[in-house]
């Protein structure tokens, strides 16, 4: 044909199936290919009979109203039966009272690196509790009852000793050592003046 044919309202009978893009498509063709397809023009709710499959979300060039697919969700979110890995910490808004800053019905831990909940720790604490009188207390109202082993550590941030039996630090004990120097050879050219 070198150009269009005016059917005049009348029918084209006895296309074959076609198999090439620029081929014209009987009905049969058409309805078999469109039967099993979404509507997009209508509103109401349509019903997939298998899978449909969502490009990669991405939110510079797409809205929230967009559908995502399983990549996306599981990329962003946590499954709460499987769990997962957190990218970045917790951070809860300045605006919140203390009392609603918390993470609820925490499981007891099985890991060193677990969080744990406060019936565990403080059942922990009881048990230290039990054995107290064997503990150092922080504010010195333990004595101890033998010798400590310091097991070549050092012991730091000692103040200056007021009582005799108080221990010193490095620098009261240089300056004495220095005072009885400073006063041994004082005495040794008083005796050679004589």
């Amino acid at each position: 044909m070198e150009t269009n044919i005016n059917m005049n309202n009348n029918e084209i009978e006895n296309i074959n199936l076609s198999t090439a893009g620029h081929q014209a498509a009987n009905k049969i063709y058409v309805d078999n290919n469109t039967n099993n397809k979404a509507d997009l023009t209508i509103t109401t709710t349509q019903i997939f009979q298998s899978r449909v499959q969502v490009p990669d979300f991405n939110q510079s060039s797409h809205s929230g109203l967009d559908v995502a697919n399983i990549n996306y969700i599981n990329n962003k979110f946590l499954n709460k039966n499987t769990g997962g890995v957190m990218q970045n910490p917790i951070t809860f808004q300045s605006s919140l009272s203390n009392n609603k800053k918390q993470i609820n019905n925490f499981g007891t831990p099985q890991f060193n690196s677990s969080a744990t909940n406060k019936q565990y720790v403080d059942s922990e604490i009881s048990k230290i509790s039990i054995d107290l009188p064997n503990f150092i207390k922080k504010d010195g109202s333990v004595s101890m009852v033998s010798d400590l082993n310091m097991g070549n550590n050092f012991i730091e941030n000692v103040k200056t000793p007021l009582k005799n039996n108080d221990g010193a630090n490095k620098t009261y004990v240089d300056k004495m050592v220095e005072k009885s120097h400073l006063s041994g050879s004082h005495k040794k050219m008083h005796s050679n003046t004589f």
